[in-house]
């Protein structure tokens, strides 16, 4: 993990799918948007101001959450916890989606194990940072 002038960043490899994970927790849109987009080759556009984001370029797979948005939509601190929570489970999916299109493999309804299991794997990994990020005595 490290810190961007607010943002909170890690890289982390994927086993098995040979894919990368970049996440980012934004703590001011505005003014972290240009950093994101140099940093990660994005092209995050002011109305990319949402709750979260998830975006995928070969292999390398942008998770963004929007810590910002968050704080502007929910006043009270718990009900902004559930939906910090909520949307990473969200954009989770959505990254799971993402690997097994760019791995070739199709979901199994009958048998999601494999599924479940890379879901599990990432949504720990997101908060993991987002942890850290409230330990190191950040508030959102």
């Amino acid at each position: 993990n490290f810190q961007i002038l607010g943002m909170v960043v890690k890289s982390i490899s994927i086993p098995i799918y040979m894919n990368r994970l970049h996440i980012v927790f934004l703590t001011d849109f505005k003014s972290d948007r240009e950093k994101v987009n140099t940093k990660f080759n994005q092209e995050l556009e002011e109305d990319h101001d949402v709750l979260g984001l998830t975006q995928q370029t070969g292999r390398h797979v942008f998770l963004c959450i929007n810590l910002d948005k968050h704080t502007r939509c929910y006043k009270k601190e718990e009900e902004r916890e559930i939906e910090v929570l909520a949307t990473i489970v969200h954009e989770v999916k959505h990254i799971v989606n993402f690997i097994f299109i760019s791995n070739g493999i199709k979901l199994d309804l009958y048998n999601d194990e494999p599924e479940c299991y890379l879901l599990d794997w990432i949504f720990k990994e997101v908060l993991k940072v987002y942890l850290k990020y409230k330990k190191d005595g950040k508030t959102i």
